[in-house]
């Protein structure tokens, strides 16, 4: 199996922490929705006083990535069975202003639109060898439009402080995740074609 599993991570969430400190955790990891949306509790890389004396530049941070798992090689009339998760890293995300949990609960809900948006252009696409690389190039777009999509999200709300702005995201979101929402489940299959050209 391919896993594609890199650590999404815009300027304001940077954190340098080693993988193994969280990943020997098991609960280091939440996959939308979870439990339900993000509580505080979950946000769990420890703050101090200090760090936050010393100007620490944000008042919450979240961690978060698409992960996938689709198979690498494929037989005609096969079925292709993939599974795209939308996670959140507790151990690398902060809080100390609980005031910024709406804002941080959004990221999470952008990066379950570009899941099911992944989800959308499996279950759509018909796949055979030589669309094989174009459907790998697809979700990496979509991946990186995703990233994109935070940023615009912070410079429009301005970190969720223009409570306006903030707001008419939510509805925007609610209303993207109600349209994608035949594409909730994270896993899903696909045939294996063979197109005559």
């Amino acid at each position: 199996m391919n896993t594609r599993f890199v650590r999404f991570a815009l300027p304001f969430f940077a954190l340098v922490l080693s993988f193994t400190s969280f990943a020997q955790q098991k609960d280091s990891i939440l996959v939308w929705p979870g439990s339900g949306k993000l509580a505080l509790s979950d946000f769990k890389h420890p703050i101090d006083s200090v760090s936050i004396k010393n100007g620490m530049p944000y008042p919450a941070s979240s961690m978060l990535d698409i992960k996938w798992t689709i198979p690498e090689f494929l037989k005609y009339d096969t079925v292709l069975t993939y599974e795209i998760n939308a996670v959140f890293f507790r151990y690398l995300s902060w809080m100390y202003d609980p005031a910024k949990l709406p804002h941080e609960r959004l990221h999470f809900d952008i990066a379950e639109i570009y899941a099911r948006r992944m989800r959308r252009a499996l279950h759509t696409m018909k796949i055979d060898y030589e669309s094989y690389n174009m459907m790998t190039r697809k979700l990496n777009e979509l991946y990186n439009e995703h990233g994109k999509y935070h940023i615009l999200y912070d410079k429009e709300t301005h970190q969720g402080k223009l409570k306006n702005l903030q707001l008419r995201w939510e509805r925007n979101i609610a209303t993207q995740l109600d349209t994608l929402s035949a594409y909730a489940s994270p896993k899903g299959q696909a045939r294996m074609v063979r197109i005559v050209r």
